[in-house]
């Protein structure tokens, strides 16, 4: 894979984290470049750290399915730069980096229940699928260690932070 402007690099913990892009999963393997497309997965106490190009740093947590949905960064904040997520199962917690600081209806995060729009910078994301009772009541949480978020469905929008 050839890194371009907006690929990201991994480090991975466990040998049970993979990625894949529509493609074969493969080992998650420190610097292998990660691009939209693609989707990052972790084992029962795996985990896989992501530093974005525009400063981002992402930390998969055990146990998730996260795709990177579109990432657009051209290395200035021109409007167009834009990092939209699907979690489909598990968290991760992100501290954002450029691409949202200003236009932060730009950076978003859905789930299959709601969508997750940020109002700060450091915020834990997680998701548990309707028959999963290992984790706690099915659903999309949030926390926000620094700043606001929202999340937001078709009953409406909480505030969060």
């Amino acid at each position: 894979m050839i890194p371009t402007a907006n690929s990201k690099r991994l480090a991975s913990r466990a040998s049970s984290d993979s990625f894949s892009a529509n493609a074969a999963p493969r080992a998650a393997e420190k610097n292998l470049v990660v691009n939209e497309g693609d989707t990052l997965v972790t084992g029962k106490t795996g985990a896989i750290h992501v530093r974005m190009n525009d400063t981002a740093f992402i930390s998969v947590r055990p146990d998730t399915r996260l795709v990177v949905q579109s990432f657009v960064w051209n290395g200035k904040e021109d409007g167009l730069e834009r990092a939209v997520f699907s979690l489909l199962r598990g968290g991760f917690r992100t501290i954002t980096g450029v691409i949202g600081r200003r236009t932060k209806e730009n950076y978003l995060v859905n789930t299959p229940t709601a969508t997750i729009g940020i109002r700060g910078t450091d915020h834990e994301p997680h998701y548990i699928d309707v028959g999963d009772t290992t984790q706690g009541e099915p659903g999309t949480y949030n926390k926000v260690n620094v700043g606001a978020t929202f999340i937001r469905n078709a009953a409406g929008t909480v505030e969060l932070g």
